[in-house]
């Protein structure tokens, strides 16, 4: 395998280990070690980006530019680059690849690069790659290039460029930072001398007289009333009529911000009609919104958030713990409207008088409390929480329980939060899949015996306290964990299957111990209610919670844990949570159970 060959097999590898596993520290520390050779960081760029030559390369550039967009690893590559000062050759090929991914991001590295070599064929380069990238702070460089530059060659170039990135910006003005709104304003100024400040008063006087007369002044009326200098009639038209267009999942903080308030505005203007539609002059004279500008920035953004509708995501590790609190406050109330009627965006933020940006982040959260995505949070909080449910569980339920509680159940019965829920609910799901991975075989005859110590124990609190004996009483008046809980269950089971058709008078509480149900008779006596008869353990429906008569219900059994269930409720089962069994996880289909 030749050298080459072996460098980009190499690079491919450790790239793909990071994108499965972004910790992977090993994968870090390989990929820092190549990234320190320039020549291997040339050789792979090079291959990558020659993808015409073979399948292989074609499916490197497609993944790596258009689909993965992995810009870790594309910062990665350029900050070597820029820390040793890799040669002409190698940063031609980092700047058409930056132009191919067409993210403003790229921009300043761009312009940094563009002084660091003189040769006519880098430059010319970097102009290419300028003009691929539809953003204002692109045409400005592009505009100081073309008159600073000394090259004849370089001014014609930078000024078609420009020419050509212009019809670009016309239909394509994305502003969703602070650098972008002044990057879109200076290009008024660069290009037609108009400053921000006279560009918005300008803009307000032909507003104003639009949104009052109806209609837009004429050529001579901007000049002969409005006292608009006539060279300005086309950048100010332009700067009022032009789309805007936004990206909510990218807002910095300072736009956000002002597109709630401006929103939040417009909402307080707008609900007592629970109008929906509105133009930009009412946005500006009516609804408080600073500038022109921010209005159309507003409406962009309650236009995505209209279209996006339920649509909307978000990862919970795009925000911190803190934004998810805060996010938090509004679920109980979301969750109580939506129970009542669905509802689009709009009628959100009208019901619970919140700007668009919060009813996007809201939506998403939504959306994500939903998902099969996990939150990580303290273990200790986690603990905090599962004991809260435990123990109303133990005062309201007696003790009764099932494994899988559901968000909505938590809010609307336990009075749980959205975010408090979708905790309980995660950590409960991972520390019982954790619980069921302990082999019961491999624990030790000590700690054994100290597990079922602890559940007679817990027998006797539940024959007092008259509760169900489980994982609610077990946790909340024995103080154990939720995974010991989850183990001393299965323990006791495994024990109590030993005993199946054993038959013998004995005094015992009745209790439900998860899926096991010992039922027993009970009569009056000069104590007290006792049981007393033939006690058989009788297995309960580990879905429903029903217990099992085998004369009359027909029972399946799981393969490969033995959990028994009737086939109704089994069946529902299998065919919402896609054959997963309730108790160990395993996949099987209905016809795999075996009949009891």
């Amino acid at each position: 395998m030749s050298f080459r060959t072996k460098t980009v097999e190499n690079f491919s590898k450790i790239t793909e280990r990071l994108r499965n596993n972004q910790n992977d520290e090993t994968a870090k520390k390989e990929l820092q070690e190549i990234l320190a050779d320039e020549e291997k960081v040339s050789i792979y760029i090079e291959e990558l980006l020659n993808y015409n030559n073979n399948p292989l390369q074609k499916n490197l550039a497609s993944l790596f530019i258009w689909e993965i967009r992995d810009y870790e690893l594309l910062d990665d590559i350029i900050h070597a680059m820029e820390k040793r000062r890799y040669n002409e050759h190698t940063y031609s090929l980092i700047i058409w690849l930056v132009g191919e991914m067409a993210d403003s991001r790229y921009i300043p590295f761009i312009e940094r690069s563009f002084t660091n070599f003189k040769s006519l064929t880098y430059r010319l380069k970097v102009i290419e790659a300028l003009e691929k990238i539809p953003h204002y702070q692109s045409f400005s460089i592009l505009n100081k290039i073309s008159k600073t530059v000394s090259s004849q060659r370089l001014k014609n170039e930078a000024i078609r460029a420009k020419k050509r990135l212009l019809k670009k910006l016309s239909t394509s003005n994305v502003i969703t930072t602070m650098e972008d709104k002044k990057n879109y304003l200076n290009y008024f100024q660069e290009t037609y001398n108009l400053t921000p400040e006279k560009l918005e008063e300008y803009s307000h006087k032909i507003l104003k007289e639009s949104f009052e007369k109806k209609r837009f002044p004429d050529d001579r009326k901007m000049f002969l009333v409005l006292h608009i200098p006539k060279e300005y009639n086309r950048p100010i038209k332009k700067y009022i009529s032009d789309p805007i267009a936004t990206d909510l999942t990218r807002l910095d903080k300072s736009i956000s911000e002002s597109v709630e308030i401006t929103t939040m505005g417009i909402i307080s203007s707008l609900k007592t009609e629970r109008r929906t539609n509105f133009s930009l002059a009412e946005a500006v004279f009516e609804f408080g919104a600073k500038t022109i500008l921010d209005a159309k920035i507003a409406i962009a953004s309650l236009d995505q958030v209209t279209r996006m509708g339920k649509n909307a995501r978000i990862s919970a590790r795009t925000l911190s713990f803190d934004e998810l609190k805060e996010l938090d406050k509004l679920t109980v109330p979301l969750f109580k409207a939506l129970e009542k009627e669905p509802m689009t965006p709009m009628d959100i933020m009208f019901e619970l008088e919140i700007g668009c940006i919060k009813v996007y982040r809201l939506l998403g959260f939504y959306n994500f409390l939903k998902s099969d995505e996990q939150i990580s949070v303290d273990e200790t909080l986690a603990e905090e929480l599962v004991r809260r449910y435990m123990k109303s569980l133990v005062e309201n339920d007696n003790g009764e329980w099932l494994v899988n509680p559901t968000i909505s159940n938590l809010i609307s019965e336990r009075g749980f939060t959205a975010l408090e829920s979708k905790i309980i609910v995660d950590y409960i799901s991972q520390v019982h899949s954790k619980a069921q991975e302990v082999n019961l075989e491999e624990i030790e005859e000590e700690r054994s015996i100290q597990i079922q110590e602890d559940f007679f124990e817990l027998m006797r609190v539940c024959e007092k306290k008259h509760l169900a004996v489980g994982i609610p009483a077990n946790v909340v008046y024995c103080n154990v964990s939720l995974k010991e809980a989850f183990i001393c269950e299965r323990l006791t089971n495994k024990i109590l299957e030993e005993f199946e058709g054993q038959e013998e008078k004995i005094k015992l509480p009745s209790f439900t111990f998860s899926e096991k149900k010992i039922n027993l008779r009970l009569f009056e006596s000069d104590e007290s209610k006792i049981a007393e008869g033939e006690v058989s353990i009788s297995p309960s429906c580990v879905v429903s919670g029903e217990p099992i008569d085998f004369e009359k219900d027909i029972v399946k059994r799981c393969p490969e844990c033995g959990s028994l269930a009737k086939l109704g409720p089994l069946s529902e089962w299998l065919r919402v949570n896609h054959n997963t069994c309730l108790v160990c996880g395993s996949i099987f289909r209905l016809e795999e159970y075996e009949d009891v």
